[in-house]
């Protein structure tokens, strides 16, 4: 067999690992998407190396965009092979896979008003919304530590990695001519210790193991003990998170708490117990922070509490984050999902509750929001949010 290394060697985004047996079968393991800013990455999404027609199976770890985000466009270029995953991973990928879709398509009419005013021809998204709905047609799932025949001589299952709902480590068994060759790839793994997945599998010794380590040169501290070790006053390295490339990355920033210093941990799940729980109850002031109060413009116009965070959540996501204020809008339903399950039922443990909503506050972003917001088509779904809140 044969083994070529098409994306994430070298770089740490866009995973696509090609198997080509003796037999003839051609086996990608994962179908990433290169993930930058902008037209950046487009060349090297579209140049795949490989002919998407020829490909028999793709086999997914898991559901990150960087690790499965070019099946639409795989499928919109003739692949009609099987997509082999777990139930959760093919769950959460018919959702973040024509987000994808309708993402890149909203970029597209961005990018392409930008390039006629330069003269520049218009570009087509790689795939569309509906182009990611219909590959969904090819995915077939297996459960954890189950076997799956994809033929006569290769089968496949998959061990929790713990780094996602639906993750896993892809063992592959293939037999050529009578010998049997087991390959593991492990997708991405996580941490030992999660607050929400289950710890990682140990998986079965393989003949090789195909691995990304975007951190491989470093240890993962210990959760627990990096809390701690601040405390006690050890010096800690803290890490930094780019939100436009979306990784982790440490640039040498240290911390050191003095025995009469104050550690202040920032977070929207700050007040949540499960999240400091190696530190005693009484080293603990809980503090929750959020505007609070109704603005009244004038005896029928006011801006709720809500509406507040939504325009400053937008402003920060234009400005610092990278995101479209449209994306930001048709989130927003989705993030208070999140706060009614996950935020709101502790801010009563709070100690103390500041009332963060300013008066000039509205003035002050009217600048970044009104050109943000007036700057929405009519056909985007967000529209008529960004109208209202306009007005």
């Amino acid at each position: 067999m044969k083994i070529k290394f098409i994306g994430a060697a070298q770089e740490v985004t866009g995973s696509k690992h090609l198997i080509t047996t003796d037999h003839g079968k051609k086996i990608l393991l994962d179908c990433g998407m290169f993930q930058g800013k902008g037209l950046e990455t487009d060349a090297a999404n579209r140049n795949i190396m490989v002919d998407p027609k020829e490909i028999d199976y793709i086999i997914l770890t898991h559901a990150h965009i960087d690790h499965c985000g070019l099946i639409p466009y795989f499928y919109k270029l003739g692949f009609r092979g099987q997509v082999v995953c777990t139930d959760g991973t093919k769950d959460l990928c018919s959702i973040m896979l024509p987000d994808s879709g309708f993402i890149q398509e909203n970029d597209m009419v961005w990018f392409n008003k930008k390039r006629r005013k330069e003269g520049l021809p218009a570009l087509q998204p790689i795939y569309t919304e509906k182009d990611a709905r219909a590959c969904m047609e090819l995915f077939v799932t297996v459960a954890y530590n189950r076997y799956l025949y994809l033929d006569n001589n290769i089968k496949v299952k998959f061990n929790n990695t713990g780094h996602l709902l639906g993750s896993g480590c892809a063992i592959l068994e293939i037999d050529e001519g009578g010998k049997m060759t087991r390959i593991g790839y492990t997708g991405d793994i996580g941490r030992e210790y999660n607050y929400l997945l289950r710890s990682p599998e140990p998986f079965p010794h393989c003949d090789y193991i195909i691995t990304e380590a975007t951190y491989g040169n470093r240890l993962h501290s210990d959760r627990e003990n990096a809390e701690l070790s601040l405390l006690d006053g050890r010096e800690v390295e803290l890490p930094s998170f780019n939100f436009v490339t979306g990784k982790r990355e440490y640039k040498g920033s240290k911390l050191k708490v003095g025995s009469r210093d104050i550690l202040i941990i920032e977070g929207i799940h700050g007040l949540n117990d499960g999240l400091s729980y190696s530190l005693p109850a009484e080293s603990k002031y809980k503090i929750y922070i959020s505007p609070l109060t109704t603005m009244n413009i004038d005896e029928h116009n006011i801006i709720s509490p809500l509406d507040s965070r939504l325009i400053r959540r937008m402003v920060r996501d234009a400005r610092t984050r990278g995101i479209r204020v449209g994306e930001t809008i048709q989130r927003w339903a989705s993030v208070r999902r999140g706060e009614e399950k996950h935020i709101f039922p502790f801010r009563e443990e709070a100690d103390v509750i500041f009332n963060s909503y300013l008066v000039y506050e509205m003035s002050a972003l009217k600048v970044y929001a009104e050109p943000l917001l007036a700057g929405i088509r009519r056909e985007d779904p967000a529209y008529l949010e960004a109208r209202r809140l306009l007005k």
